[in-house]
């Protein structure tokens, strides 16, 4: 962390930072680094997430980014965060990172220098979850805080061909203190790549997936559907194994037998993965939908 902070104040002076916003500067970048929480709360201003009903899913979600190869099935109640958290700032979160501390601590997720994939059940739903990033990616608050993650060429960004972030200005840097930078990637991978469970993703290596209500109100019944889900949850294996990345998949609890509770159950994934489920039983007692009892939490 000393490493960290020695760095941050080489990048506050190549940007510019006044002296006297220097202290607020360092302080929001390490808590931005340490809380996934906080970060969502303070950077991109999503204070309908409290420290009261997300606090454990934060951390449970920062655990599954820092572990290569963990599997993760985060159900809650429907309306209660769960994409703001996880794919959405998550993603993002895991952009923010020192890419450096990052790969020393063989985190799946390297900083900038991730690549993370964002599907859905169908192409414009992650569309739009991908145009929410894209606007957090451009505010005023993100940028001054974390300016070295943003793009040279921002235009070029789109939800449809993904957003790169691996092309700012850090890649010009030369200090002593970044010279364990990890290499520009060579991967034609945008940072967050956009696909659907309709047509999967092949060719693509990511640190990451954050696969987004595999099943909804329309499919959940339907054994197809299901396992059609299943199946190219499964090929999303392949595509993060030479990266060791980790898998999030993100959604309601619509029936004892849809596709979290399938994953969990199914030998072909437990015998790869580290399987991690949110119980269902986490969220008895729950007010306006909201869970007040996180003790259902189990692990495998």
């Amino acid at each position: 962390e000393a490493d960290t902070f020695a760095r941050d104040m080489v990048l506050a002076g190549y940007f510019s930072i006044a002296m006297t916003d220097r202290p607020m500067w360092l302080e929001a970048r390490v808590r931005a680094r340490r809380d996934l929480l906080w970060y969502a709360r303070n950077i991109i201003g999503q204070t309908r997430l409290s420290e009261r009903v997300h606090r454990s899913a934060a951390d449970w979600i920062m655990d599954k980014m820092r572990r290569r190869y963990a599997f993760g099935s985060y159900r809650d109640p429907r309306g209660n965060g769960k994409t703001t958290l996880c794919t959405r700032a998550g993603s993002e979160w895991g952009c923010v990172q020192d890419p450096i501390e990052a790969t020393a601590r063989k985190w799946a997720m390297r900083g900038r220098e991730s690549r993370f994939g964002i599907t859905t059940l169908r192409t414009e739903f992650t569309d739009s979850i991908m145009g929410v990033i894209k606007a957090d990616l451009e505010s005023d608050l993100l940028r001054w805080t974390f300016p070295e993650c943003l793009d040279d060429e921002p235009a070029r960004w789109g939800v449809r061909r993904g957003m790169d972030l691996r092309r700012g200005v850090l890649k010009e840097l030369e200090h002593p203190l970044f010279a364990a930078y990890p290499p520009m990637t060579r991967h034609v991978d945008p940072t967050f790549a956009n696909g659907s469970l309709e047509k999967g993703r092949a060719g693509a290596h990511t640190n990451g997936e954050f696969i987004d209500d595999p099943v909804n109100e329309a499919t959940w019944d339907s054994d197809v559907c299901i396992s059609t889900a299943i199946h190219a949850i499964k090929q999303l294996y392949s595509v993060a194994r030479t990266e060791g990345g980790f898998r999030i998949v993100t959604g309601n609890h619509w029936c004892p037998s849809d596709v979290c509770d399938a994953l969990d159950t199914d030998p072909e994934i437990t015998a790869k993965w580290e399987v991690y489920l949110r119980s269902a039983t986490a969220c008895a007692g729950c007010a306006d939908g909201y869970p007040t009892d996180r003790s259902g939490m189990v692990q495998k």
